[in-house]
């Protein structure tokens, strides 16, 4: 029995570690063959789609959340919800969704990227969140292999799709959009979906709790949480594709999408630190594990950092129409390490103390400001400054978590974990300003290595 409980999470920690990487790599073909094969002003068109599709959980309002927090509670299994009526509230609440984006799409066809823009975000609003309530109940079930296979599955039917359009000579942003969403739904009916949920027969009491507002209501807060850290992930971006026309705004999102690779880390690392912050919290430990995550978080990034260099390699060979690109992403990547410490450390450490009103309130305040300054950067000065607002603001976003972790006695940070942001940081900037990839590359590893052999023998 020890050897079974030891060897289960290890085994799906290594599933969900294996895909997450697959998933990437995928997408990364997608991308780079997107950029390589179709337009700027549809590549361009298509990351608006994608940008706007990423909020669409905000129009769930909290409901799937809720799902998540009773169907993982074991206190309320006498009570779970049932999946078929979940199923059923989100589709009729969502058919309003796209009934108002097919209504704007026929009204005001000048604010879109692409004809039936809104129509087609609200179509893949009711995809994802169906999906992601699904993906909720495989993880509180542990069916670890089904989300491994999905997380893989839907960039993989996604890349196929988008292979035949560019064959086709129809990939079009508003084509590019319907695949997306035909490839998520695939991959959820074939993958994500169990007969044995839907079959289950429902109690009056599970019918209760699945009822909108009292889901809504558990659910909001989480939601609020999560894509107030989304939002501050991508303030910047929504700034540019509002400012911006879709060829331009190609250049920033493309320069965003390089550093999939680490956003994806920081993605995964999520999920595994907010079960480990709550354990360590009820043993009085939380305090020891939050400075190992900060640490081990810089330790990684300084590592990954040096991804750039063949990303760049690739750019400058193969895709010389997104060369100015290049600039932007050295910014990107540097601020990556203060939005993995946000959202990795700093929000998982306040929902497991229970104060992340307080670090809500702030982020709220902080983003507000940055967008506002974001549209006023990318209006009077260039895309170069904007990105270097984003790392400005993420920065500011670090030490505001930082901060609140202290107030409630809680390390989040020493001496040697800025030391290594400042100097892997300082010699990343330099190494990709002054040099070509491959000495560039090889620059940095040098100047990073004795930092690594400390935090080795450490």
């Amino acid at each position: 029995m020890k050897e079974s409980a030891l060897t289960k999470p290890a085994r799906d920690t290594f599933l969900l570690s294996l895909s997450t990487a697959l998933a990437t790599a995928i997408q990364a073909l997608a991308t780079f063959g997107l950029t390589k094969l179709i337009p700027p002003e549809n590549f361009g068109a298509w990351r608006e789609f994608v940008l706007a599709a990423g909020f669409t959980g905000l129009l769930h309002a909290g409901y799937v959340d809720g799902l998540q927090v009773l169907w993982c509670s074991p206190t309320s299994a006498s009570v779970q919800p049932d999946v078929r009526v979940a199923l059923t509230t989100l589709l009729v609440t969502h058919t309003l969704w796209i009934a108002i984006g097919v209504a704007i799409s026929l009204m005001l066809p000048n604010l879109e990227s692409f004809p039936f823009f809104f129509a087609a975000v609200g179509l893949y609003a009711f995809v994802w969140n169906a999906s992601t309530a699904l993906q909720f109940r495989a993880q509180c079930r542990e069916r670890f292999a089904r989300l491994s296979a999905f997380s893989v599955a839907y960039p993989a039917i996604f890349l196929v799709l988008a292979g035949l359009l560019v064959v086709e000579r129809s990939a079009t942003a508003l084509h590019l959009a319907i695949a997306y969403c035909l490839a998520t739904a695939i991959a959820t009916i074939f993958v994500l979906v169990n007969p044995q949920d839907l079959n289950e027969p429902g109690s009056e009491s599970s019918r209760r709790s699945a009822r909108l507002g009292n889901l809504i209501r558990v659910g909001a807060p989480i939601l609020s949480l999560n894509y107030t850290s989304l939002g501050m992930v991508n303030f910047d971006k929504v700034a540019a594709a509002i400012l911006f026309p879709a060829s331009p705004f190609a250049i920033y999102a493309f320069a965003s999408v390089l550093v999939a690779l680490i956003n994806s880390a920081i993605a995964g690392g999520s999920r595994v630190l907010l079960p480990a912050f709550a354990r360590h919290a009820s043993r009085g430990t939380l305090d020891p594990a939050v400075m190992t995550s900060t640490r081990a978080v810089v330790l990684l990034w300084s590592i990954a950092v040096a991804t750039y260099f063949p990303a760049i390699a690739v750019v400058t060979r193969f895709l010389p129409r997104y060369t100015s690109a290049v600039e932007l992403s050295r910014l990107f990547f540097l601020s990556s390490v203060f939005l993995a410490l946000a959202q990795m450390v700093h929000v998982n450490a306040c929902r497991a103390l229970h104060v992340e009103r307080t670090y809500l309130r702030r982020t709220w305040v902080l983003l507000s400001v940055g967008f506002v300054a974001a549209l006023a950067v990318g209006h009077w000065f260039s895309m170069e400054a904007l990105a270097a607002l984003s790392l400005a603001v993420s920065i500011i976003w670090t030490v505001t978590g930082v901060q609140v972790l202290t107030h409630t006695g809680i390390q989040a940070h020493d001496r040697m974990t800025v030391v290594t942001v400042v100097w892997c940081g300082t010699c990343f900037m330099t190494a990709a300003s002054v040099l070509p990839p491959l000495g560039g590359a090889v620059l940095y590893i040098l100047a990073s290595a004795p930092l690594w052999t400390f935090w080795w023998r450490s």
